[in-house]
C-alpha cells in the first residue's frame, strides 16, 4: 500500500511536467493594467514562432485558452492578449458590442495599440 502511494505521487508529479499550462501574465500599457496568459510548448523548438491570440469581442474566454493549449501541443509559444484591461471588462453582450464597436469605428486606435 505504501509503494502504491509513492507510485501514484510519482505519476502525478511526472505527469504534470508533461503538459504545458497556461500561466497568467500581468503587464501594462501606460497606466492600464492588462491580464494576459502565456503558454510554452512541452517540446520546445526554435523553428516555430510565437503566436499572439487576440480574443473575440467578449475578451479572454475558454475558446482562446483552449486554442493556446492546442497550439502549445503543436510546439508553439502562445500569448493571449488582454484586449480591454483591468476594470474595463464587458459585463454582458450589449456592453461588449459597444466596446468592440467603438474600436471597430476608430481603426487608428487599433493600429496604435497593435503596431
Amino acid at each position: 500500500m505504501k509503494n502504491l502511494k509513492f507510485i501514484f505521487f510519482g505519476i502525478v508529479l511526472f505527469g504534470s511536467q508533461l503538459f504545458a499550462q497556461l500561466k497568467p501574465v500581468q503587464y501594462k500599457d501606460e497606466a492600464q493594467i492588462l491580464n494576459g496568459y502565456k503558454i510554452a510548448p512541452v517540446n520546445k523548438s526554435v523553428e516555430k514562432p510565437g503566436i499572439l491570440i487576440l480574443p473575440a469581442w467578449r475578451g479572454i474566454d475558454k475558446l482562446s485558452k483552449d486554442t493556446a493549449d492546442k497550439l502549445s501541443k503543436m510546439g508553439y509559444y502562445t500569448f493571449i492578449a488582454d484586449i480591454y484591461g483591468e476594470g474595463n471588462y464587458p459585463k454582458d453582450n450589449n456592453e461588449a458590442g459597444n466596446k468592440a464597436g467603438f474600436y471597430k469605428k476608430t481603426s487608428k486606435l487599433i493600429k496604435s495599440e497593435f503596431p
